[in-house]
């Protein structure tokens, strides 16, 4: 197993992962074809989980400033609208003037209620967003928890055959030097008894079917 895997195919295995144990997250288009297809890079470049994080409660900050901005135009044109709704008797400047600022406070109630309408959406989309990071950062971390337990027995796996391949090789060289011994301690008895002849043939049969064994190798089940 290669030691440097590439990104496309760590997010395959993540993505399998992923699906098994949170397939509602559904694992989005390649960048190459997502840029073939004329994709802006704000559509493209996602932001991450951790930036996620921060950007959420930061976006919802500024949208409760904003609402915070528009109770104070708010209560500062219903102020306005109050002390002249607070005479007795207007004249006509004074009722032209409270018109233009109950239509002035209508309007800022208005963005005052779009505000917060908008805050309320961003919460809810907030709760929703932290909801899927969260599932998104459990599928993740069961996936790399998986690869390293899978490159573990990989490593193990690695070792224990190159351990075995050194035990044969130790092994034959044990055989080896046996044999030669063996084969010198026959062929002086077979000289003394006159069959060195025949001795030979049956060794060169054996060695030649020793080779044979020797080249398909050891197996590793």
């Amino acid at each position: 197993m290669s030691r440097v895997m590439k990104g496309s195919r760590l997010q395959d295995i993540a993505a399998e992962v992923i699906a098994k144990h949170a397939p509602e997250i559904v694992r989005g288009m390649r960048k190459s074809d997502r840029i073939a297809r004329g994709d802006t890079p704000s559509q493209i470049y996602n932001r991450s989980v951790q930036q996620l994080h921060q950007a959420l409660p930061a976006e919802i900050a500024a949208k409760a400033q904003e609402l915070e901005m528009l109770t104070d135009r708010v209560d500062e044109m219903q102020a306005r609208v109050a002390k002249l709704e607070a005479k007795e008797e207007l004249n006509v400047k004074e009722t032209k003037r409270l018109a233009t600022y109950r239509n002035r406070l209508a309007a800022r109630v208005k963005d005052y209620n779009e505000a917060k309408a908008a805050l309320d959406a961003k919460a809810q989309k907030t709760a929703q967003h932290e909801a899927v990071l969260e599932v998104k950062e459990q599928a993740l971390k069961s996936a790399v928890d998986q690869l390293e337990e899978q490159a573990g027995r990989l490593s193990r796996r690695g070792e224990e055959l190159h351990q075995r391949e050194q035990d044969v090789s130790r092994r034959e060289r044990i055989l080896d030097r046996l044999a030669e011994d063996i084969g010198k301690m026959v062929s002086e008895i077979a000289e003394r008894l006159g069959v060195a002849n025949s001795l030979r043939a049956i060794r060169d049969r054996l060695k030649s079917a020793r080779e044979e064994l020797r080249d398909d190798g050891p197996s590793f089940g």
